[in-house]
């Protein structure tokens, strides 16, 4: 099995999460993390990846992931194994419109169910604080049947600015701004208000490094079989977009509600694993199925601890040939899904798909969204059914 290669001076930093290569355990790594500089922080290498074998079974690529503890003050957060589903088809209309008012009261009865608050305000001031600058991560993909809505996004900014934040400083993306134009996002880089705009703005090859940081990246010897490959020396790492490791300090993840052709869903945890980071092709064929990326690039401290939130746009999902959307494979759900822990949101909403599936006469995912176990593995958050409180209303 291939590991990572891991940095010869950088062989003793705690944030190094193989406590084989490091020195420490797990619990080690965790109290020394404050104790590390800038260069130190950005330059972590990832923990294991997995070579490109394809006789390991699933369980054998993750046994020895380490145990990283639960925290409040990142992934999986105040609240891990709570999810809030808020549910009301009405919501959603013909030619795919929104009804604005009644998704304003979703969204502010799932903030109010989540965090116990009986204010709106105080809701999102467990989140974020005035003198933060507030990614709000898009997903873009589908457009423009199945993706981060913009109603959606107007209710986010709209919590983030009770909180006390400018508009200034919120920034709106997604790592292909060419996807968000696709959905009629209008771009804004230095104009005052919100800026709206990402890292790839037009289409590039998968290492472009224009919009991602030299200094903070994920390194994996996995590379990708296409011939392409064959004929040069890939890169071994996928480098962070800038917005997400220099700018901003506070992170909403807006996933959507979509199967994956072949990491079997794409939720909470694919919209960060594969969409913070660039040179995400290699990871996912067969065994891998985005499952290393994914983990990784989650348990990174540029994304665990930056992340605060994470609401899911279920009001139109994606049940078959996911990531893109087609007519034939999406359908109005009405549903929005709200929590700190994004492993026991994909967990709830894989099965729902699952389920769709089933009553439509399709096979099952099944181990192909291996990334959630893998995941929760690594301490990020609960996916053990029995262990999730799922809260589900509806807002009449």
């Amino acid at each position: 099995m291939k590991k990572s290669k891991l940095h010869k001076e950088e062989n003793s930093c705690p944030l190094c999460f193989s406590s084989k290569d490091s020195g420490l355990e797990p619990q080690e790594s965790q109290n020394t993390e404050k104790l590390i500089d800038r260069r130190d922080f950005m330059k972590t290498a990832t923990l294991g990846a997995i070579g490109a074998s394809t006789a390991l079974s699933m369980g054998d690529l993750f046994t020895a992931l380490p145990q990283i503890p639960l925290s409040q003050d990142a992934i999986p957060g105040p609240f891990p194994g709570r999810v809030v589903e808020v549910i009301n088809p009405e919501v959603v209309k013909e030619h795919h419109q929104v009804d604005s008012p009644l998704l304003r009261e979703m969204m502010e009865k799932g903030m109010a169910e989540l965090t116990g608050k009986t204010s709106l305000t105080e809701a999102w001031k467990m989140f974020i604080s005035s003198d933060d600058v507030v990614g709000i991560k898009l997903n873009c993909l589908g457009g423009p049947l199945c993706y981060s809505r913009p109603e959606i996004v107007e209710e986010i900014i709209r919590g983030v600015r009770l909180a006390g934040v400018k508009e200034d400083n919120i920034i709106v993306w997604d790592r292909r701004q060419w996807h968000m134009t696709m959905c009629g996002y209008q771009v804004n880089r230095s104009s005052p208000g919100v800026k709206y705009y990402g890292p790839e703005v037009t289409r590039v090859g998968q290492e472009d490094m224009n919009g991602y940081d030299a200094e903070a990246y994920i390194e994996s010897d996995i590379v990708s079989r296409s011939p392409l490959r064959l004929v040069r020396k890939p890169s071994t790492r996928s480098h962070f977009a800038e917005i997400m490791s220099r700018k901003v300090t506070k992170l909403i993840n807006i996933p959507v509600l979509k199967d994956h052709r072949t990491a079997g869903v794409t939720l909470c945890l694919k919209n960060l694993g594969f969409g913070v980071v660039h040179n995400t092709a290699r990871f996912h064929p067969a065994p891998y199925y985005g499952a290393p990326i994914i983990a990784d690039v989650c348990a990174h401290p540029i994304v665990r601890k930056k992340t605060v939130l994470h609401i899911l746009d279920g009001l139109w999902a994606v049940w078959n040939g996911g990531p893109s959307a087609t007519q034939s494979s999406t359908y109005a759900s009405g549903r929005i899904f709200l929590g700190t822990d994004p492993v026991a949101i994909d967990q709830v909403c894989w099965q729902l798909i699952e389920a769709e599936r089933k009553a439509l006469g399709h096979p099952p995912i099944g181990g192909r969204a291996h990334h959630i176990a893998a995941t929760a593995r690594k301490g990020l958050g609960i996916n053990d059914p029995q262990r999730i409180s799922h809260l589900s209303f509806k807002v009449v």
